[in-house]
């Protein structure tokens, strides 16, 4: 009797943590799918100047930022944020204990910087990195993953490194030549990297692209030294 006991218990519990992880994952699927609207940030950037990307996010950043800030203080301003994001904020997100940016106002901080600091090409690429790796290794990670690696699942970080190696083949490039594909890819294993090790102490909106376009302005510079990181017939 007790053995049968144990067993319906046993299939009880692991009944209720697959429903609690299928909740996990249809909250964090919804925030993903928002998070994938911000691949508009690279597609207009190579279409636009680095002054109007600029014009943009800068202020949309300081939008958001004073919304994180203002939430704590405001309680029409909280009760307004939680009742439209509520299903896809994160629990340190709203957590009013201590002062913690949304992942979105960590995108454009991210953007804005990423802007700033690279040329057009890694810019263009880090963010790119940022949105499908970050997106993948999510989704994977919750849904599939079993076996620990580093910081987080073997699977996110495998998801990482499939969408972003298939993702840099098709960003821009300066002569298109081989290397050039390599390199890219190698960025994106770095970048996945720092996904997975940062979890705990930095925000992976913010390491990935930097870790990401790092490598890849480094390893421009060791292979291919002579090539102007300009992109040809696109605004500067």
């Amino acid at each position: 009797m007790k053995k049968i006991l144990r067993k319906a218990l046993k299939s009880r519990t692991k009944k209720k943590n697959n429903l609690e992880k299928e909740l996990i994952f249809r909250r964090e699927l919804k925030r993903k799918l928002i998070h994938l609207c911000s691949v508009l940030i690279p597609v207009i950037y190579f279409y636009t100047t680095r002054g109007f990307a600029l014009s943009v996010l800068i202020p949309l950043f300081f939008i958001s930022f004073l919304i994180d800030f203002g939430r704590r203080y405001s309680p029409f301003l909280k009760r307004s944020m939680d009742y439209i994001f509520s299903d896809i904020m994160r629990k340190h997100e709203s957590d009013l204990t201590q002062f913690n940016l949304s992942g979105f106002t960590y995108v454009l901080l991210s953007a804005n910087l990423v802007i700033i600091i690279f040329p057009k090409l890694i810019a263009i690429n880090s963010m790119i990195l940022l949105i499908f790796g970050d997106i993948s290794a999510a989704l994977v990670g919750i849904r599939y993953g079993k076996h620990k690696f580093l910081k987080k699942s073997f699977e996110g970080t495998f998801a990482f490194f499939a969408a972003t190696i298939i993702a840099v083949l098709f960003t821009p490039k300066i002569a298109h030549v081989p290397g050039e594909f390599v390199i890219a890819m190698v960025s994106a294993i770095v970048a996945g990297l720092a996904e997975n090790v940062s979890s705990g102490w930095a925000d992976d909106n913010f390491t990935i692209p930097f870790a990401g376009g790092f490598t890849l302005w480094l390893l421009y510079y060791i292979f291919f030294h002579e090539f102007n990181l300009v992109l040809q017939g696109v605004p500067k």
